[in-house]
């Protein structure tokens, strides 16, 4: 062999040397990153499947530096999206187990089969089936907690409108419907609860509703009765008013009329009208009164008639008595 055949070798070891260099570093880096991402699945005590990280150890561990680096990445991609996985699993568990332990603290009722299910799914590393059965189990438990909350809530204004109803407006109602609806929340029955409930609190409202507007209709009665009372004492008043002012003038009239010399005696009328007056019936000694004050007034106004033409009378037959003394006397 030449020397230049020598120095050739000698420059195909160099390069040869160099690449095997060069992909001993780049392998190492990803075999590093690799050994990272399994080591994460240590440290959190996950599953995990190692053929793949093992072989890719095993390749570089031999000099296969290239299937090492290939394998390393395909290890290292396919560990990144379990743990990925195991992360999105876990969230939904951690979850699924702050609903469930929420629902024990407010006594709710819950079957944690579904629960149980996804906690060994996640343990034997099935992180996807681990996920979709927590998520499925969160909807559940949701729909659990808002069908508590729902019961809850018409279970109180049951419990309100009953209390209204019976301690407030003193009605009757079946208390045995609240018991029943007492014993569907406490069992965990919510649907059938709500409906019942429903159906109780529209009963409830309807009866209060009713009493109310009784109340109110009587209300308004009593107060028509106390207005009408009330206009009865102010005509009451006003006709006793009228009847004393009456009742003066009508004494006025009887006065004169016995100044004519009316030779009748009303003392029968004015006490009966007084009567009637004294037993508060106005409206009867009022009538009374202007039918016997019209009867005087137009008796009064003949009596004047009648003295008036009393008084000419005289006075013709006076002047005709003066007329008889101043004519002559004839002798017979």
């Amino acid at each position: 062999m030449t020397y230049d055949d020598i120095s050739s070798e000698i420059s195909k070891l160099k390069s040869q040397l160099s690449q095997r260099k060069s992909q001993f570093s780049e392998a190492k880096i990803d075999v590093e990153e690799l050994k990272s991402v399994f080591t994460n699945f240590d440290n959190n005590k996950l599953a995990y499947d190692n053929k793949d990280y093992q072989k890719a150890i095993s390749l570089f561990d031999s000099g296969d530096y290239q299937k090492a680096q290939s394998l390393s990445k395909q290890a290292i991609q396919a560990g990144q999206s379990t743990f990925s996985a195991m992360e999105d699993a876990k969230k939904s568990i951690d979850h699924l187990e702050s609903i469930i332990s929420h629902l024990e603290s407010i006594k709710v009722k819950y079957d944690k089969k579904a629960y149980n299910s996804a906690v060994s799914d996640f343990e034997s590393g099935d992180y996807l089936i681990t996920q979709s059965t927590a998520d499925l189990a969160i909807k559940d438990a949701e729909g659990s907690l808002s069908a508590w909350k729902e019961a809850l809530d018409v279970h109180t204004n049951c419990q309100i409108e009953f209390r209204s109803a019976v301690d407030r407006h003193g009605l009757n109602y079946d208390k045995a419907h609240l018991s029943k609806l007492e014993k569907d929340f406490e069992e965990g029955n919510y649907e059938e609860m709500i409906k019942n409930g429903r159906k109780v609190e529209k009963e409830l409202t309807q009866l209060i509703e009713s009493h109310l507007q009784a109340e109110a209709v009587q209300r308004g009665k009593e107060e028509q009765e106390r207005e009408l009372r009330r206009q009865n004492r102010i005509n009451k008043n006003e006709r006793e008013a009228k009847f004393k002012n009456m009742r003066s003038a009508l004494q006025t009239l009887v006065e004169s009329c016995g100044k004519k010399r009316d030779p009748r005696d009303h003392g029968a009328s004015l006490s009966k009208i007084d009567s009637a007056a004294k037993s508060e019936d106005y409206l009867v000694a009022i009538s009374s009164l202007q039918r016997l004050s019209n009867k005087l007034a137009k008796d009064i106004k003949y009596f004047d008639g009648c003295n008036k033409q009393l008084s000419e009378l005289k006075l013709q037959i006076k002047g005709a008595g003066k007329c008889i003394d101043d004519s002559p006397h004839i002798s017979v």
